[in-house]
């Protein structure tokens, strides 16, 4: 759902009252921008659209030169559902400890009546069948193990945004959040470049390792946009990461392939699998729904639970290799026009260190050309860089979190006075922090095209000074002081404490 809005009479009689200062200050308009914006977006919601449903398709592309089919999903439709097919419609997915056999790809696609049914991940060929990887089907786990740190694990939340993590480069463990799951790799792409270290992440079988029959899933930047590839011809792992990347997917992992790679489309099997499998991706759209319970599944959907309904637990031995391998390569990033290193941002689930302060002496003014001496300065000069930067590429999380948490607050604050409704700061902040899908895009969207990002991005950016915690960034021609803040041992923009 999205919102069209106006900004009423009454907001602008109300910002008037608010601010009758600003009238007279240059670009004033920039300093009231957080109010506007949050009039425009929210102040009415009495027109209220569906976006327009966006059914599966399926269609041979060449990508980089290498031919496969290629399934693109909306994952911005309300409708589309992605589900975890079984063997034998078993009510758990193969484990050491229980089995419930394979089936032909076929069957468990005429079961499915799904739009999309492609084969899922890898299982072991002796008798057991065992599933690689921890499952979850509609918010349940059908196969879980606190000590599996295999692979690389896509999931998706209640909203249907994606997630990719990879346990042992470092990544913590997020199987609690997906309502669908399932984990296979290695793993091809991270953000938007090649990240291959498939013995890092505990492949060793050479019929991965080496060029095969191939089928991967990625999803684009924007997270909207979700695509389930069957390649037509066998290919090396970096040949499949490199036609992921010209497909246009910012994270991307390899699937279950060689005599299991399967694709129907619509009921009818375009490949099929040379041999039973245990499990599939079935995706369901507007065309082909998806049954209630499936729909209810997703509705009700707060944490992935056990089948006896308790939460998992989460080991922190699953984020440890357990034998560790050299360092990954990864393709570096070309720079943007922005130049400056990226200033790593703290993840919300990675717990930050708590830094002591020890007192000193007042901290020294670094100015002129002394600033650029400053052992931070480029950290400094990143922080609004940066965030205008993110603001261009719509990665509106990013540009969240580059945010000093003043600005944060000042921003949930003005949210909340101008809904003038039951909704609290907690629950708007929630809904900013979590970037929930009804709520925080129509913001950023809205927002992006107020401040002009283009423009912004295209601005010079001069190190003006430098003191303890603090730092001012001027932008040209504009000739703006920006208020940059260090905090948690990361800077960040004060955009509130700029523009207020």
């Amino acid at each position: 759902m999205f919102y069209v809005t106006r900004l009423s009479t009454v907001l602008e009689l109300f910002l008037a009252a608010k601010q009758p200062h600003l009238a007279s200050v240059k670009n004033w308009h920039m300093l009231v921008v957080m109010r506007i914006l949050i009039g425009i977006i929210i102040g009415s919601l009495s027109f209220t659209f569906q976006a327009q449903a966006k059914p599966v398709t399926v269609a041979v592309r060449s990508l980089g030169g290498v031919r496969a089919q290629v399934a693109t999903i909306d994952l911005g439709d309300a409708q589309t559902h992605l589900d975890i097919v079984l063997a034998n419609n078993a009510p758990r997915a193969n484990s050491s400890q229980e089995q419930f056999g394979d089936e032909l790809f076929g069957s468990m696609v005429s079961r499915a009546k799904a739009a999309l049914v492609v084969n899922g991940t890898f299982f072991s060929k002796d008798a057991q069948k065992r599933v690689m990887g921890n499952m979850v089907r509609s918010g349940i786990f059908v196969k879980y193990s606190r000590w599996e740190n295999f692979g690389t694990t896509f999931g998706l939340n209640q909203h249907n945004q994606p997630d990719m993590f990879t346990l042992r480069a470092g990544d913590a463990p997020r199987w609690e959040k997906h309502w669908f799951s399932l984990t296979c790799g290695p793993r091809l792409l991270k953000d938007g470049q090649v990240w291959l270290s498939p013995k890092t992440e505990g492949f060793s079988d050479p019929h991965v390792l080496n060029s095969a029959s191939r089928s991967a899933l990625g999803y684009s930047q924007d997270g909207k946009t979700l695509w389930l590839v069957t390649f037509l011809s066998p290919l090396s792992l970096a040949q499949e990461a490199a036609a992921m990347k010209a497909l246009g997917a910012y994270q991307a992992m390899n699937l279950d392939g060689g005599a299991s790679k399967g694709l129907a489309f619509k009921g009818q099997t375009l490949m099929a699998p040379g041999r039973k499998i245990t499990n599939a991706i079935a995706v369901y759209d507007s065309v082909s729904p998806a049954s209630q319970a499936l729909k209810q599944s997703r509705t009700t959907f707060t944490l992935a639970r056990l089948p006896n309904g308790d939460l998992p637990i989460l080991s922190p031995d699953q984020k440890v290799a357990m034998n560790p391998t050299p360092k990954p390569v990864v393709t570096p990033a070309p720079s943007p026009t922005l130049s400056a290193p990226v200033v790593p941002l703290p993840s919300s689930s990675t717990p930050q260190p708590v830094i002591t302060p020890v007192p000193t002496a007042a901290p020294r003014l670094w100015r002129g050309e002394d600033v650029q001496h400053h052992p931070e300065a480029q950290q400094v000069l990143a922080a609004p860089k940066y965030f205008f930067w993110y603001l261009y590429r719509k990665d509106y999380p990013k540009a969240w979190q580059a945010l000093t948490e003043t600005s944060r607050q000042s921003i949930v604050r003005e949210i909340v006075a101008t809904l003038e409704s039951s909704q609290t700061e907690a629950q708007v902040r929630q809904a900013m922090d979590s970037y929930d899908p009804d709520f925080a895009p129509t913001f950023w969207e809205a927002f992006r095209h107020t401040i002009d990002s283009e423009k912004w991005v295209k601005h010079n950016f001069v190190l003006s000074e430098i003191q303890g915690d603090s730092g001012q960034v001027l932008t040209q021609p504009s000739n703006i002081q920006l208020q940059i803040k260090k905090e948690k041992g990361h800077w960040r923009f004060g955009f509130s404490e700029t523009f207020s």
